[in-house]
């Protein structure tokens, strides 16, 4: 740095607070009318990350500035090269089409030679940051876009100044900023344009004021960023009432500021609408004609493109218009009559004869038509399924918002490359209340395969897979999608039972005990089937109906076990208007699992005498009845309805397994009636144990908005599950667990027991732990670092338990009273790199409060004789004891993605 370059070490700012004594200022650094981090982000420069500046530093910028020169050098003479190259072959084309008489050729073009300049280029830009040296100029440009700030929130008169302390030695400035808001104006009266031409809008206006508020009210600050808003939100208002065309520059305010001290009145004007040289009156629209545009994306989407450029030449139309794009030739109206939809075709040889004359007699002589969808040769989507989707219908109002819920309906489908919406209007009668709606629709690409290789982070468990998938968009013309996957990856699971040094079966990779593969068929219908149509219609549109049928198969081979498990489910999806909420409906869904037990984990499991675990671990099969979740999250709400920059997702499900169960092992067991299937020990359907169980879950997050780089995140986990009947305890794929880089982080994934199960006094104790009940909070504090590093301080509490057992003997086992001593809690600081398209995780993480230790020693603080009375004294050492394991030792935990 030079010599006369000081380092900008911290921009300060203060603002004065108000107070009774006007002789002396009180400096503060936040103020009750002003948001202190807006100010703030108004400063230029902002100081280096402390991190940033240390790797840039790191490198020697001399070699660096070299390395980029000599490299930029060597690119341009390549690239000038290959451009001499390319120009000298150009000229010969050139000459070559002029000796044929010809006044076109085609052009060589050769690429450029991309410049790498190498790792301290690629650190320096993406992880580091020059540093930021103290410029007067922008001190003085970031006072005085504070003051135009000021100035917008209704503080004419703020004053701003500042001074810069040196540290000579260190070559660093500071910077102080100091800010006299003074007094503001602030607005005591609000009128509106009485004028009478613009009364409707006027109510509209009452209206919007009852419905969802405004942002103007008396005694606010005169702030223009407010009344501004205010203007888009009425305007919004009034194209989602169907005030077509409506623009925010047809409001206006008039602020009179000489009523009194700081005082102003408000009076909001609304402007006549300009059209045809002509100043009217603002009013509503409705919908006139409905026009789906079906294009063709290239020459291969047509069936028989040359018949198709003679359809063309008789028109005496080129094959393409002048954008570029194929002519529609084809054109079907939908007739609604009392009886049927009717779906007639006027090719372009029908439009030279009497066909559409017949046509329009037909149309006078019904009820009316819904749309119209100009195509070539055949639609490539079903102009019913787009009719379904469309909100906005003949002679019913032109509201903005319904024209947002088509375009989301139609895009739900997922088949279209290019969707363009407009309303225009009625071209027959400008000056009239009729709009006609064009949707223009381009298919996408129908087929598409799918080779993905993947670093997964499944229930904190991290492993590396692949997946080759088969996805089609549109079977029979109908938005049905169709997916086909084969998947498969190694995963780094705790092992069930042992100590942990078992070799795996068939493979042998360090860490990675766990091998899974299997294929899953998703088909999905953008309606309910197989509900008949009349029903179909009684369900609102606005639902976005879905229905989803599956099929999977999963195998999975551990050192303990091979595990089979099938699946077959059929679910219902329902969404709100605003998407904000998701229902989930699984009127069936069987579950069928074999597991082969290695013999010496089958005698581990028989040691433990525990019913609970012997029936996790053993084959069962499934059929869950009405199966139902709801997902909820703001995060799409409008912000002028959420009015608040916070986040949260909520989502709870509730899942019955075997509701019917007994009913078919009656039938089965002509002995048994319905009543003796749950009493005696049958247990089996086909000759498998089919299990029965209730769960219900719920998941709520919170994210809280503080600064742009600063948010406190809490997660609530809640969950029960009931084993009923043929069920001991719930099946090993859906009882609960916790730990793991999701979870708890300071406990491996899947390793914290039951309750206050002191484990480590059992050898026979399983290392993957599960229960029936979880209880979970999670904060995390998150702030930005750089562009690309953000920090976290987090703590994690929570178990889980057993419902089922006697709490005398079983410290696993929930209770009220005493369960709040069982609660783990872990702490620990967190590193992020947001790399856009991926974002790694690192969390430091150790228990503050270990409840599988003796009572009394649980705190981190606290000592650990009684534990320490487990291990054995080394001989040689007195002092040290043999395999001792702290239970407070910290954990590393690498993730993928934000934990929650």
């Amino acid at each position: 740095m030079g010599e006369n370059y000081y380092l900008l070490k911290k921009n300060n700012l203060h603002i004065a607070q108000e107070s009774e004594d006007s002789l002396s200022i009180v400096w503060g650094e936040s103020h009750d009318l002003l948001d202190e981090g807006e100010i703030q982000d108004l400063i230029r420069p902002e100081t280096n990350s402390r991190f940033a500046l240390f790797v840039y530093n790191r490198i020697d910028t001399v070699r660096y500035q070299k390395q980029v020169s000599r490299k930029t050098k060597k690119v341009n003479r390549k690239n000038d090269k290959r451009q001499a190259k390319e120009d000298r072959k150009n000229k010969k084309r050139i000459a070559k089409a002029r000796e044929k008489g010809k006044d076109e050729y085609k052009k060589k073009t050769k690429n450029k030679k991309s410049m790498r300049l190498g790792w301290r280029h690629w650190l320096i830009t993406h992880w580091g940051e020059p540093p930021v040296v103290l410029d007067s100029g922008k001190v003085d440009k970031s006072k005085n876009q504070m003051a135009i700030y000021l100035k917008q929130r209704g503080f004419k008169y703020a004053e701003i100044n500042d001074t810069v302390v040196f540290n000579e030695k260190k070559k660093k400035a500071t910077v102080n900023y100091y800010v006299e808001p003074n007094k503001p104006y602030i607005i005591t009266s609000i009128k509106y344009d009485s004028t009478s031409k613009h009364r409707s809008v006027g109510n509209m206006y009452k209206r919007m004021k009852k419905e969802e508020g405004t942002l103007l009210e008396e005694g606010m600050l005169l702030d223009e960023a407010v009344l501004d808003e205010e203007r888009t939100h009425f305007t919004k208002f009034l194209k989602d009432n169907a005030f077509f065309g409506f623009t925010k520059n047809y409001i206006s305010y008039v602020v009179d500021t000489t009523v009194g001290d700081f005082e102003s009145h408000l009076v909001v004007y609304i402007h006549d609408k300009y059209l045809d040289s002509n100043y009217l009156a603002h009013k509503t629209y409705k919908v006139d004609d409905v026009t789906f545009r079906l294009n063709n994306p290239d020459e291969q989407s047509f069936k028989d493109f040359e018949a198709y450029k003679r359809k063309c030449k008789k028109l005496g139309l080129e094959y393409k218009t002048e954008k570029g794009d194929y002519h529609l030739l084809d054109t079907m109206f939908i007739i609604d009559t009392l009886i049927r939809k009717r779906f007639i075709t006027l090719n372009s040889d029908d439009r030279k004869t009497n066909n559409v004359k017949m046509f329009e007699r037909y149309i006078d002589t019904n009820i009316y038509y819904k749309g119209i969808f100009i195509f070539n040769e055949k639609p490539f989507i079903e102009p019913d399924l787009l009719n379904k989707q469309n909100f906005l219908v003949r002679d019913q109002f032109a509201k903005d918002y319904y024209q947002d819920r088509s375009t989301q309906s139609l895009l739900r489908l997922d088949v279209f490359s290019r969707l363009s919406p407009q309303m225009i209007l009625d071209p027959e009668n400008p000056r009239g209340n009729k709009v006609d709606v064009i949707y223009d629709l381009t298919p996408g690409d129908k087929q598409k395969f799918q080779l993905e290789p993947r670093a997964t982070n499944t229930q904190s468990i991290l492993g590396v897979s692949g997946l080759i998938s088969y996805t089609n968009k549109n079977l029979s013309r109908s938005a049905n999608k169709l997916v086909i996957t084969l998947s498969g990856g190694f995963q780094s699971q705790p092992l069930v039972a042992g100590d942990g040094t078992e070799a795996p079966k068939t493979f042998k990779i360090r860490g990675l005990n766990t091998f899974e593969w299997g294929p899953e068929v998703t088909y999905s219908i953008p309606r309910f089937f197989p509900l008949s149509k009349k029903r179909q219609e009684e369900i609102s549109k606005r639902s976005f109906p879905t229905t989803q049928i599956g099929a999977l198969y999963n195998h999975q081979l551990r050192s303990e076990f091979d595990r089979h498990v099938g699946e077959l489910n059929y679910k219902w999806k329902l969404n709100s208007p605003n998407y904000t909420q998701v229902f989930t409906i699984t009127p069936l869904r069987f579950n069928y699992v074999f597991i082969d037990k290695d013999p010496e984990f089958e005698e581990n499991l028989k040691a433990t005498n525990d019913p609970f675990l012997l029936n996790s671990y053993s084959n069962f099969l499934s059929l869950g009845i009405l199966n139902i979740s709801h997902h909820y999250n703001n995060l799409k709400l409008k912000k002028k309805k959420r009015k608040t920059k916070h986040t949260f997702d909520n989502v709870i499900t509730l899942t019955a397994a075997g509701l019917v169960m007994n009913s078919i092992d009656a039938a089965f067991n002509d002995s048994l009636s319905y009543l003796d299937a749950f009493v005696l020990d049958t247990k089996k359907v086909f000759k498998v144990p089919y299990t029965q169980y209730a769960k219900l879950e719920n998941t709520f997050t919170f994210n809280q908005f503080i600064t742009p780089k600063h948010r406190m995140v809490y997660r609530l986990l809640t969950g029960v599950g009931y084993a009923y009947a043929n069920g001991i305890s719930l099946p090993y794929t859906q009882s609960f667990v916790a730990g793991g880089s999701n979870d708890i982080r300071a406990f491996s994934a899947r390793t914290m027991a039951p309750g206050g199960t002191q484990t480590y006094l059992d050898p026979n104790a399983t290392t993957t732990q599960i229960g029936d009940m979880k209880l979970e909070l999670n904060l995390e504090w998150r702030f930005d670092m750089s562009s690309v590093f953000k920090g976290a301080v987090f703590v994690d509490m929570g178990n889980i338990w057993k419902i089922k057992g006697d709490p005398g003997t079983d410290l696993g086992v929930f209770t009220f009273g005493g369960f709040y001593k069982q609660v783990a809690i872990g702490t620990g600081f967190g590193l992020r790199a947001d790399f856009d398209f991926l974002i790694a995780r690192l969390d430091l993480s150790w228990s503050l409060h270990n409840p599988y230790l003796p009572a009394g020693e649980r705190w981190w603080t606290s000592g650990k004789a009684d534990y320490k009375n487990y291990f054995k004294t080394n001989p040689e050492k007195p002092d040290e004891l043999v395999d001792y394991i702290n239970p407070h030792w910290p954990r590393l935990n690498f993730g993928i993605g934000y934990p929650f």
